[in-house]
């Protein structure tokens, strides 16, 4: 940029004199020929870094169209790629997608042919993929990729001179993580591209408080420091109103040189946040279905009873404990002096900080740091008795304090590495045991090798949640970070009622703790034609005083501003998104083995019905016939909940003769595209 900058004051300098608008037309003339010499350079560059590259497929455009209605986003990746080879090559489609995306819409243009996946039931999915390998189709896949990412990639071959257009829609609920919401999109083409186009509408009718853009971020780690604080200046945010804002990059090629030669920008992020009251939420509906939104801004700020649960057996050695003991070390400084707390360590035996909870208070956490600073790795996984010890800590304390009025938060960070010695199905029946009661287990699995079906479990039955840990030079940070959304209580025990018969099919009512900075959601459906309004109640318990607000709803649909840049039937797909993940979460705890079979059966219909990849379900795209030329059917699928941007493969479809029936005289292949379990 600076090099930029220099020759154009250079040629300025050299601008001749001439009267004040010739001037002007003149400078514009060195400016404009400055600029097409730059861009062909530029261009020139690229070409020369594909022949490099084995003469791989032009990636002509590719253009990400972001839709964010009520926080339920829609994203639409469309990438075209030409053949300028005198040979067929194999033309690859690369993405990497949130992991709690999903995908539900492929499809590729080859040939003017049209083929659009179908998402079927894995089983029946993977026969069908299994068969069409064993005749020599080619395959794409869904595999582990980035950190918090799933990569999806899929290859087909094209003649000399052809194009071919990928077009991927994945779709995902947005969370509120210490009051931001987050939309990120990988840009990793793999290769300079002249036309990269990205478009975010976001669309709250609760209205926009902030929006931000920070720089294009090329690491995953995590940074404790304010460098994803600098905004991208590159990015135009163009307010419609206060409950309206498009998001527009486009960047060029010299910004894309300044960023990486291979092509690998990284991830372009738009974090925002709500304005939020204090009552009871913020009610949404559209088409027979409603989202209620429960973020309200209290602040009152519940006192904490936390026992840090440290696995510190023989595989936790070398970087794992000394990063688990450092973020432990900041941590515990971060403990309000009217917070309790206490340490407790497992490997084959137990071992215990302080016989009691204790305050917060400086000299507690000085003998706290001084304590986890003789902390070193040592035997097995004796993780039960922990559990077991550390649940009676807190039941004794909130025993000790039953008669004070203040309430409070009581849980247990757990954090291993590993499998516990007597197994997770003991682990489980023995915490269940210990009644816990409203004590939540937050679990921390550290590094590759933990069992994260038994955390996720052993979390979900007792009111936490799971995270995993990447073993990492930012440890420390996601540590921390994960410590920070759980650091504030707000609300426990909070409970969501509606009038009977007005709604149902509901997703979870029921939340053991609200956290700052987070946000509660329920949705559901609205039932019978005659309903005009219902009543929404919440009930939690704070600090001093019980939580109870409640409000009438009128059932009319929320007013969009601009439906052509909304996710019209964001709360009817909201609802099946939070549903099939609310089952498959209970079908994950229960020990019923029947009552699993029927929340299974029930979030496939939901996955079929809505055309979503889930672990339930697989993506499969045929591209059929043979190199006689044989007639094939392609395959077409129609959910019935088509999206906005895939208009165009309706109107394709209509006519029918290019889709339905076509003859191709290729190699067949085959698509198969299976979320991760």
């Amino acid at each position: 940029m600076l090099l930029g900058r220099v020759i154009f004051c250079s040629m300025l300098a050299m601008v001749p004199m001439v009267p004040g608008g010739e001037l002007a037309a003149s400078m514009m003339g060195y400016v404009e020929k400055y600029s097409a010499h730059q861009h062909e350079k530029l261009s020139s560059h690229v070409r020369h870094r594909r022949d490099e590259d084995n003469n791989i497929p032009e990636i002509t455009a590719l253009s990400v169209e972001s839709y964010v209605t009520s926080r339920y986003s829609k994203t639409v990746v469309e990438c075209t790629l030409i053949n300028t080879e005198d040979l067929s090559q194999e033309a690859v489609f690369e993405l990497d997608l949130p992991e709690t995306a999903f995908i539900s819409n492929f499809s590729m243009l080859v040939e003017d042919v049209l083929y659009v996946g179908e998402v079927k039931e894995r089983e029946e999915a993977q026969r069908e993929y299994t068969e069409a390998v064993s005749r020599g189709n080619t395959a794409g896949t869904v595999t582990a990729s980035a950190r918090g990412y799933n990569k999806f990639r899929v290859s087909v071959n094209i003649a000399s001179g052809d194009e071919v257009l990928f077009t991927m829609v994945y779709e995902e609920l947005l969370v509120r993580v210490q009051g931001l919401y987050e939309l990120t999109v990988s840009l990793r083409p793999g290769q300079l591209v002249d036309n990269i186009t990205v478009n975010v509408y976001i669309t709250e009718p609760q209205g926009i408080s902030d929006v931000n853009i920070p720089e294009i971020k090329q690491s995953n780690l995590i940074t404790s420091d304010d460098s994803d604080l600098v905004e991208l200046d590159s990015a135009e945010v163009t307010w419609y109103d206060d409950t309206t804002v498009h998001i527009s990059y486009s960047p060029s090629l010299e910004e894309q040189l300044d960023l990486s030669e291979e092509g690998a920008l990284g991830e372009f992020t738009v974090r925002y946040d709500v304005i939020h009251d204090t009552g009871a939420g913020n009610i949404q509906i559209g088409g027979g279905y409603f989202v209620h939104y429960f973020s309200p801004a209290l602040t009152e700020v519940m006192r904490k009873n936390v026992v840090f649960l440290i696995d510190h057996s023989g595989s936790m050695g070398g970087d794992k404990m000394t990063r688990t003991l450092e973020a432990l070390h900041y941590i515990v400084g971060d403990v309000r002096s009217y917070d309790h707390f206490n340490i407790v360590l497992f490997e084959s035996s137990i071992t215990v900080w302080s016989t009691e909870m204790v305050s917060g208070s400086v000299t507690n956490i000085a003998d706290a740091r001084s304590y986890i600073a003789t902390v070193s790795e040592a035997g097995g996984t004796n993780m039960v008795d922990g559990l077991q010890t550390s649940i009676d800590l807190l039941k004794d304390y909130e025993l000790s304090v039953a008669n004070e009025v203040e309430a409070s938060s009581s849980m247990i960070i757990l954090l291993t590495d590993g499998l516990p010695n007597d197994g997770p199905d003991n682990v489980m029946t023995q915490v269940s045991a210990a009644e816990p009661g409203d004590i939540s287990i937050f679990t921390l699995a550290f590094g590759d090798d933990s069992d994260l079906d038994f955390l996720t479990k052993l979390a979900l039955n007792h009111g936490g949640s799971m995270r995993k840990i990447y073993n990492d030079l930012d440890s420390v940070d996601q540590l921390m970070g994960f410590y920070s959304e759980v650091a504030t209580p707000l609300l426990k025990d909070v409970e969501m009622f509606y009038t009977p018969d007005a709604v149902g099919n509901l997703t979870e009512t029921h939340f053991a703790n609200y956290f700052n900075g987070s946000e509660l959601i329920v949705a559901g459906r609205i039932m019978g034609g005659d309903t005009e309004e219902f009543n929404v109640f919440v009930a939690g318990s704070g600090a001093s005083d019980d939580f109870a607000h409640s409000f009438d709803v009128s059932t009319d649909d929320t007013v969009l501003p601009d439906p052509s840049r909304s996710v019209v039937d964001f709360a009817q797909r909201l609802w099946a998104y939070t549903m099939i993940s609310d089952l498959l979460n209970k079908q994950q705890t229960t020990s019923d083995d029947d009552y699993a079979s029927l929340l299974e059966e029930q979030a496939l219909a939901l996955a079929l019905e809505y055309n979503f990849v889930t672990p339930l379900t697989s993506l499969i795209v045929v591209k059929p016939g043979d190199s006689n030329g044989t007639e094939g059917e392609s395959v077409f699928y129609d959910s019935g909940h088509e999206m906005d941007s895939f208009d165009r493969i309706s109107k394709q479809s209509a006519g029918g003769a290019d889709i339905a029936r076509v003859t191709i005289a290729t190699a067949l292949f085959t698509v198969l595209v299976q979320a991760l379990v």
